[in-house]
């Protein structure tokens, strides 16, 4: 994904949607970030509750300073960052060129006398479609833009066709959707505002506009890496600029602030750009409330069983004491000195205890889902650190899945955090999405395990039998967060099951985030 939030990387990163549930998304200008992008899907007809568990099980090296104890709930969870939102509905761009669709209905719909809020929610969902179609026209170019032999002429005519097709698309998509939001702006209390229209506007020229300079820029990799490919993308490439500049005088022509200013920072660009996503994306979150009463209620309650456990204790002395050698004795006072500091020590360890037996019950965290004030479900968060071997063994044996024997793990010294996530949601209170799931997005700021790392670069020594020298080599220095992700999914009336693991390795150094692999069930790496 780029700075203006396309997502440039191939779907799934290479892996087939049909054998994979999660993406990943490395930043490259934040390495200390890694977001990964789980898939629910539903359907919406059917009126019955879907449940889903998502299980995560992180793996972090022990010399990075981390155990059971110290890494807690509290430093967990300001680690990650959880957000819910409905998957795009997935149309072509061909078909918003066309205008035979729903999304862009034609005159006297039962839009134009929706309210204006409807018209507005529609209108951003609408660029929500259209960010989706983008997504895949950049995936397929980039396909073919791999793949092309400059020799071949019928690859190089087509990919130029393609290209076309492309520009026209936009054009067509474009006219047809701004022709959709000029007839929703009236003046009256049902028309949508001009400047609700003018972010949306603004943000679909943006998309255009990207679509087009990231697919040229990836033309400009593939000469840099194979020059002998400039000629047959060079036709390409001019109608794809061409189209970019277009849009950004389009943008200039009707007073957009999205315009580059010569000798200045242009911090406006990227702010305002966010400013746009959050309010045309924001249509696809769900409005989720978390709620940590219960949890810290049963925190109280663990601890106010174990206080009055302890307190029993040290009266029980107590009165068995002043009973014994009388209340006035030194053997009394030994004996409610020693009980006192006793029932501390009790009152700790019971507390200990029963919060870890209660930790399994009660979640960390609750949360409401709701859905235009609506409650459609819930969700509920729970984290523990834990020794390899309390981990549950199918994780464990994907994660040592290379490993030949004990000798290779026990080199391997590691903690493991597992975190889980309960979803239950009612799919009939959904029909009027049009979607076909959600989407969960968990975003891992990994800042915190880079404090204990060494340089990021470890000099080697090779002997040179022939000169005798020690030829000197600089070893790239990196440690390995290995994550194993788990979806179970049940449909509640048919009471189907499925279940779906991924392993995910996270290579870092003392500068962060280098790359992310994702890994087969023998432990070898699919794509990075």
């Amino acid at each position: 994904m780029d700075a203006r939030g396309i997502d440039t990387a191939p779907a799934h990163n290479g892996v087939d949607l049909e054998e994979s549930f999660v993406q990943y998304r490395l930043d490259p200008d934040d390495r200390n970030q890694v977001e990964f992008k789980l898939g629910y899907d539903f359907d919406a007809e059917r009126k019955e509750r879907v449940s889903y568990l998502v299980e995560m099980f992180l793996f972090i090296p022990r010399d990075l300073g981390f155990d059971e104890k110290s890494y807690s709930k509290d430093r967990f969870y300001a680690d990650i960052d959880a957000l819910l939102r409905f998957k795009s509905p997935r149309v072509g761009l061909a078909e918003l060129a066309s205008g035979d669709t729903e999304w862009i209905p034609g005159p006297d719909s039962p839009l134009d006398s929706a309210p204006a809020k409807t018209k507005f929610k529609h209108a951003k969902r609408l660029a929500c479609v259209f960010r989706a179609a983008c997504q895949e026209q950049i995936h397929s170019f980039r396909g073919k833009i791999d793949g092309l032999d400059p020799s071949d002429t019928a690859q190089v005519s087509g990919l130029d066709s393609c290209a076309a097709a492309l520009v026209s698309d936009l054009l067509r998509s474009s006219e047809a959707m701004r022709a959709l939001g000029s007839r929703l702006v009236k003046d009256d209390e049902w028309g949508m505002r001009q400047e609700d229209w003018g972010a949306v506007d603004e943000y679909l020229s943006l998309l255009a506009e990207d679509l087009c300079t990231t697919i040229a820029e990836h033309m400009d990799a593939a000469v840099k890496n194979r020059p002998e490919v400039g000629g047959a993308l060079a036709a390409s490439r001019k109608e794809l600029i061409l189209h970019a500049a277009s849009e950004y005088e389009y943008r200039g022509s009707r007073g957009f602030v999205t315009q580059v200013h010569e000798g200045k920072a242009n911090e406006h660009i990227p702010y305002h750009w966010s400013v746009l996503k959050r309010t045309v994306e924001g249509v696809l979150y769900l409005d989720v409330r978390s709620n940590v009463g219960r949890a810290k209620l049963v925190r109280d309650l663990t601890g106010i069983v174990a206080a009055s456990v302890a307190m029993l204790f040290a009266v029980y002395a107590a009165i068995w004491a002043s009973t014994k050698f009388g209340t006035a004795s030194w053997p009394f006072i030994a004996v409610s000195v020693v009980s006192y500091a006793i029932k501390d020590r009790l009152k700790e360890w019971g507390r200990s205890f029963l919060g870890k037996k209660f930790t399994y019950l009660v979640p960390d965290r609750y949360s409401h889902m709701k859905l235009d004030g609506r409650r459609i479900g819930w969700a509920k968060e729970t984290m523990r650190a834990v020794a390899p071997d309390l981990v549950d063994p199918i994780a464990f044996a994907l994660r040592h899945a290379r490993h030949p024997n004990k000798v290779a793990e026990h080199g391997r010294p590691e903690i493991v955090v597992h975190y889980t996530k309960e979803i239950s949601v009612r799919s009939g209170t959904l029909e009027t999405i049009e979607s076909s799931g959600f989407n969960d997005i968990i975003r891992l700021n990994t800042s915190r395990f880079k404090e204990r790392m060494a340089a990021p670069v470890e000099v080697y020594h090779k002997p040179n039998p022939e000169t005798g020298a020690l030829e000197r080599y600089e070893c790239a220095k990196v440690y390995h967060l290995n994550m194993v992700l788990r979806l179970e999914s049940k449909g509640g009336d048919s009471g189907s099951r499925s279940s779906q693991e991924e392993l995910i390795r996270i290579v870092m150094d003392q500068n962060g985030v280098k790359r992310v692999s994702v890994l087969d069930t023998t432990g070898s790496e699919l794509i990075h």
